[in-house]
């Protein structure tokens, strides 16, 4: 192949299985683990190195490789996001309360977004609250949302009654920072849009909260409210590659926006200095379609289970 081909070691694989690969082509052959499967190779290296350089997959246990023969550092690439229909598709991953540090992913908009725009959940942490929701008509705290990060009662907006975010691919950007646009200097979440910080507003039924969120363990969510609400305020659209700090990493936005020019590895120090702890790479990692369970790429271990949302060739 020209392209890089990507090769899932599924756990289904009865003891004793082994092979060889070889790069025939000129581009990349790259082995990933599928659900429950550990691989194993000296300094990352899970690509083969040039033009017939052999891959050999070794097993060493159940559901454990260590790969082996003229390897190399995968290259990056993005080839995958997830497409959600509108209706009820989403994707949770459970078990983890991590502090919402910093959240950043790409989205496509099959629609117009306007403060008049029926509101879309991007992002949902978790229990009923709407997390990163586009469109207005979130909570009457502030008015004319165009997007929105909302918990405890709090909103954190970006509010115009005259900007639109047009159809196709953008990025967005929340962080928790101590001096913030959206709380009038105080604590809060600020948001950038396409690598612009637009956050301008904020507004809650009490005191706005004075902590970053956490994760619900019983479930996050991408593309809709959560569980108590399924279907509810779904997102039609694309997303890919997910992340997730615990800090603040606002200051790589430049980075990782990456001037719109598409997606970056973000596990590289030269683009953010903290590498994620959740990282959804939406099936790069996967074998592409086909995938129930996008496997997190990040320290926290945290997989997400797709549910109706299809894998898809469209990326930023």
């Amino acid at each position: 192949n020209a392209a890089a081909t990507n090769i899932t070691i599924p756990s289904t694989l009865s003891a004793g299985f082994r092979c060889t690969l070889v790069q025939n082509g000129t581009s990349s052959v790259i082995a990933g683990a599928g659900t429950g499967v550990t691989l194993n190779a000296i300094g990352g290296k899970y690509a083969t190195e040039g033009q017939y350089a052999a891959m050999r997959i070794i097993p060493v246990g159940t559901n454990s490789y260590v790969l082996s023969g003229s390897l190399a550092v995968p290259p990056y690439s993005n080839t995958y996001s997830l497409d959600f229909d509108g209706t009820n598709d989403y994707i949770v991953g459970t078990g983890s309360t991590l502090t919402v540090g910093t959240v950043s992913c790409w989205f496509y908009n099959d629609v117009s977004i306007s403060s008049a725009t029926t509101t879309q959940v991007i992002f949902n942490q978790g229990g009923s609250d709407f997390g990163i929701a586009l469109g207005g008509g979130n909570l009457a705290y502030v008015t004319n949302e165009l997007i929105g990060m909302q918990y405890n009662s709090s909103n954190f907006a970006y509010t115009s009654a005259t900007d639109t975010i047009s159809v196709g691919w953008h990025h967005v950007m929340i962080a928790w920072v101590s001096n913030s646009s959206t709380n009038s200097g105080s604590a809060g979440y600020d948001i950038w849009l396409d690598g612009v910080k637009v956050g301008n507003d904020s507004g809650s039924s009490g005191t706005i909260t004075s902590s970053p969120d956490t994760l619900d363990s019983a479930g996050f969510y991408l593309g809709q409210r959560g569980a108590a609400d399924p279907g509810y305020r779904p997102f039609n659209g694309k997303i890919d590659e997910f992340a997730l700090w615990t800090g603040d990493v606002s200051g790589d936005i430049a980075n990782i926006y990456n001037g719109g020019n598409g997606a970056v590895d973000l596990s590289d120090s030269a683009v953010v200095g903290t590498a994620p702890n959740i990282w959804w790479r939406m099936g790069d990692n996967d074998g592409g379609s086909g995938a129930t369970t996008i496997t997190d790429q990040g320290s926290a271990g945290v997989d997400g289970s797709i549910n109706g949302a299809t894998i898809v060739t469209d990326t930023p």
